[in-house]
C-alpha cells in the first residue's frame, strides 16, 4: 500500500482509537505538540506500523520531525513502501 491519503486516514484512525479521544483527529493534527503521542505510544505507533504496511523504521527514521502528523508520518510509510516493492517487470 503507497496511498499516503489512505494511510493517512487508517492512522489517524488509529491513532484516534489509541489515544481515547473523543475528538476525531485531523490529518494535520501535531502529535507531539498535543502530547498524543509520548514514548511509549511512539513504541506502539512503531510496531503498528510495521506490522500493519510491512516496513521497517530504521533509526534514522525515529525523528520527531516523521512523527508530527499523521500525514506526514503517511508519508514516510508510503516512501517506504514504494522502496521496498519489487520492481515491476
Amino acid at each position: 500500500m503507497t496511498d499516503p491519503a489512505t494511510i493517512t486516514a487508517e492512522l489517524t484512525a488509529y491513532l484516534t482509537e489509541a489515544s481515547c479521544s473523543d475528538t476525531p483527529l485531523m490529518a494535520d493534527t501535531d502529535l507531539l505538540a498535543t502530547g498524543l503521542v509520548d514514548s511509549l505510544m511512539m513504541t506502539d505507533l512503531v510496531h503498528h506500523v510495521e506490522s500493519r504496511y510491512g516496513v521497517r523504521l530504521d533509526a534514522e527514521d525515529l525523528r520527531p520531525k516523521n512523527f508530527r502528523t499523521p500525514r506526514v508520518l503517511a508519508e514516510l510509510v508510503a516512501q517506504k513502501s514504494r522502496l521496498a516493492a519489487p520492481a515491476p517487470r
